[in-house]
């Protein structure tokens, strides 16, 4: 049941900000959590963001490349293809995320998403900027 809970949260909440599946998954005080643990969006805020998400990143697909249930939880490991306007290549995002379900609602929630492999596809981040950070560099704009 918490594989197909995620999969419907992973492809018609996240992707396509479907409210319907929000609401029918997620608690009216539900708050979505990431690591770090300052990435934090409220339910109420979730639709806006998926909506700038989605008009940074152009529309997408998920494809799951690992889900592991254990009742209640339930785990996966996932790849966002999308395609920006402003790109001529496709991008491609790994993505975790780790559910506890009861009831057939999200309770907990918890992901990880490279947001520096995001970036720096989007070409918002110089180039080699990885690099550069590992080797005790910083990026700084003025």
């Amino acid at each position: 049941m918490s594989k197909e809970l995620l999969k419907s949260w992973i492809e018609h909440g996240w992707l396509n900000g479907e409210l319907d599946t929000v609401n029918s998954i997620l608690p009216a005080t539900f708050s979505i959590a990431g690591l770090p643990a300052s990435e934090n969006f409220p339910r109420a805020e979730f639709p806006e963001l998926v909506e700038l998400f989605r008009r940074l990143t152009g529309p997408g697909v998920v494809e799951i490349t690992n889900i592991i249930e254990d009742t209640p939880w339930c785990s996966a490991t996932f790849k966002l293809i999308a395609k920006p306007a402003t790109q001529l290549k496709p991008i491609t995002i790994d993505v975790f995320l780790v559910a506890k379900f009861e009831s057939g609602r999200m309770t907990e929630h918890y992901t990880g998403f490279d947001y520096f492999s995001l970036f720096s596809q989007l070409g918002q981040i110089p180039e080699n900027s990885l690099e550069h950070c590992l080797l005790g560099g910083n990026l700084t704009w003025t």
